[in-house]
């Protein structure tokens, strides 16, 4: 055997965890880092859907490429899938003309859509508006993007991949025209904890949080003799005052000791990929170079109820606010789409997610009656000029810059990544010349390959068919393991029917960090229904203790509440604030953990009013003479109280003030 590259691929979202498993299973020694969990950047903001081909009619090259991804993905990623098929719709104030071209493209490239007119497209989806007149029905499908994520990069751990999340890039060194070594921070300590605002209320928006790093074992990718998750072990509280004295599987303790020491590392690649995503420049600029992107941002919303069950978009230029998409028992209502500088650019402002309301409720009336659960926002990054924000390019700085040693990647998307990696993986071999055949296509990723065996598992261990239905989605061929907890094994989320013995095999998830419950929230969807984490997120901080001192443990529960705050911030009216108040009132009055930084503010407009004059008074030299309070990222506001039975757009109260 010759010489094996050894190749570091920085980014952990979708396209960073495909890069890592493509070079891995053609025999490459493979190295991925991300500085916060997986798929908590761009790849943890988006609407999370499998694009069908009649989307890019109008660009036929890239129509084609959409098309075979989209195949390929449902044979190797069936459990991240879910085939709802999507509706293009014509409203009756679009233009004809653009819906008319649609129609042609598609004829022409053949692509497998039907056309349905008023009646028939209402009689697929009866919460459409009156105005709708037709649609296309095309193959879309609804993508889990976390799930996605994670199942990549468990394929590049079989193939002998080492994953390290919560791994900071803090300096690239370039030697003579080489990329030479490459230095990462490493936090043992993850928390999951934000990182503090900017006083304006606009969080973090980087996908970094705080966090651990795996450390590189001998044997990497080894998963033989793992315990199974739970077993000989008790758990967190759950409902009915069940016993608990936690504490964490053998394994999982034991990676806590090994991550005691923070320290600086570097890694001495023989090539470097940036696949970070939007944060590809930042990279780039640690070894003095710059990129072409492009930005953009959008806003998305998520309520809890789902008026459809396909894949609704409004077919027109304008793409603000266009589509509507089945999540389970929630939708997601996206997105709008602000051009900006760069990532650490993008702002949160209510009026986006009133606009994506008013704009849908056009197509979709039903939108307006569940209440909002969180808001959220995304970046996009493209190659600068490129046709299509879908577009993607390898930017060689060997060839741009003179350096040789690291290629950046620019664009992509989640419905394209599979075949992007491709592209990249088979660049860096030729590079090395290495001549070996991508394979990707052809492996399934984990948890896609069997689910008769998890049919199996369910009966089993008698299981409910909701739970069924979603765990179908998530562990996949490994159901049986993850399940084989023994009789104790309650639900800890009661919303998104999460069990302990799920919590615990997310845990001890040799890709991820035990540490960080945002990563466990992203690997089980714990703390994500209706009551946004409010009635478990206790529970899920409970299954690090005794094993965490309670210091470590409030860390990180603080750090899973402050994440869910982030997106309840924008949605604050009728039974989703009814909701929020609940929740702080359980946890600052019955938990006592109430937050310094928060403060609960009176609903009279002269309250509101004298604080916003105190904080020109303050500015002035005269704060403290009225004594008032002015509303911030962190208030809560008393007077928008109410019993959530009026959810009318018009009874929406303003910031501080009650209509009446």
């Amino acid at each position: 055997m010759g010489y094996t590259p050894h190749i570091l691929v920085i980014g952990g979202g979708v396209l960073g965890t495909g890069i890592a498993r493509d070079l891995a299973i053609r025999g490459l020694d493979v190295t991925l880092v991300e500085r916060g969990t997986l798929a908590t950047g761009a790849t943890g903001r988006m609407q999370g859907i499998l694009y069908s081909a009649a989307r890019f009619a109008d660009s036929p090259d890239m129509a084609k490429l959409v098309h075979s991804e989209n195949e390929t993905l449902r044979e190797i990623a069936g459990h991240c899938i879910e085939d709802t098929g999507g509706l293009l719709v014509s409203h009756a104030g679009d233009s004809d003309e653009r819906f008319e071209s649609l129609l042609e493209g598609c004829a022409e490239l053949d692509f497998p859509v039907e056309e349905l007119d008023a009646e028939a497209v209402r009689e697929r989806e009866p919460e459409l508006g009156g105005d709708v007149e037709r649609a296309l029905a095309v193959p879309d499908a609804v993508v889990d993007p976390f799930r996605l994520t994670v199942a990549n990069a468990k394929g590049a751990l079989e193939y002998g991949a080492e994953i390290r999340s919560h791994t900071e890039i803090i300096d690239v060194a370039v030697e003579d025209g080489t990329i030479g070594t490459v230095t990462v921070r490493r936090d043992p300590s993850p928390t999951g904890k934000p990182e503090v605002d900017d006083g304006r209320g606009e969080p973090a928006t980087d996908g970094g949080r705080p966090g651990e790093t795996g450390t590189r074992d001998d044997q990497r990718g080894d998963t033989d003799g793992k315990e199974v998750p739970g077993s000989g072990r008790r758990g967190a509280h759950a409902p009915g005052g069940l016993d608990t004295s936690p504490s964490l599987p053998d394994d999982v303790a034991g990676r806590f000791e090994r991550m005691k020491d923070d320290s600086l590392d570097e890694i001495d690649a023989d090539y470097v990929v940036n696949a970070a995503g939007p944060w590809a420049g930042e990279v780039a600029g640690l070894a003095g170079f710059d990129l072409p992107l492009s930005f953009s941002q959008g806003a998305m919303v998520v309520v809890d109820d789902c008026p459809v069950d396909a894949v609704v978009t409004r077919w027109r230029e304008d793409d603000e606010g266009n589509t509507v998409v089945p999540y389970g028992t929630n939708a997601l209502l996206g997105t709008t789409h602000r051009d900006v500088a760069g990532p650490h650019d993008v702002t949160e402002e209510g009026a986006e997610v009133d606009l994506l309301v008013d704009e849908l409720s056009e197509v979709v009336p039903a939108v307006w009656d569940p209440h909002a659960l969180r808001s959220y926002w995304g970046v996009r990054s493209w190659p600068e000029g490129a046709d299509s924000e879908h577009g993607f390019a390898i930017y060689d700085h060997g060839e741009y810059d003179d350096c040789w040693g690291m290629s950046s990647v620019l664009g992509g998307s989640l419905t394209t990544h599979r075949a992007v990696a491709e592209a990249v993986a088979g660049d860096v071999c030729r590079k090395f010349g290495i001549s070996r055949t991508c394979r990707t296509a052809g492996i399934p990723l984990p948890g896609s390959e069997d689910e008769q065996i998890l049919d199996d598992a369910m009966a089993e261990f008698d299981v409910d068919s909701p739970l069924v239905r979603r765990t179908r989605r998530q562990p996949g061929q490994r159901g049986s393991e993850t399940f084989e907890a023994g009789p104790d094994n309650p639900v800890v989320c009661e919303c998104q029917a999460v069990t302990r013995a799920e919590i615990q095999d997310a845990m001890r998830d040799e890709s991820g960090t035990a540490l960080d419950l945002n990563d466990v929230r992203i690997r089980t969807s714990a703390s994500m229904g209706e009551c946004q984490g409010g009635l478990c997120a206790h529970r899920l901080a409970a299954e690090l203790y005794p094993t965490c001192d309670s210091e470590t443990t409030e860390a990180t529960l603080d750090g899973l509440l402050a994440e869910r705050w982030k997106g309840q911030r924008h949605t604050l009216w009728g039974e989703g604030l009814q909701i929020a108040m609940q929740n702080y009132a359980l946890h600052a009055g019955t938990m006592n953990r109430k937050s310094e930084s928060t403060v609960l503010l009176s609903s009279r407009e002269a309250d509101v009013s004298t604080g916003s004059d105190d904080q020109e008074n303050e500015k002035s030299g005269m704060s403290g003479k009225t004594g008032g309070v002015s509303p911030s990222a962190n208030s809560v506001p008393l007077g928008l109280f109410d019993d959530g039975g009026d959810r009318e757009r018009s009874e929406r109260p303003m910031w501080g003030e009650r209509q009446r």
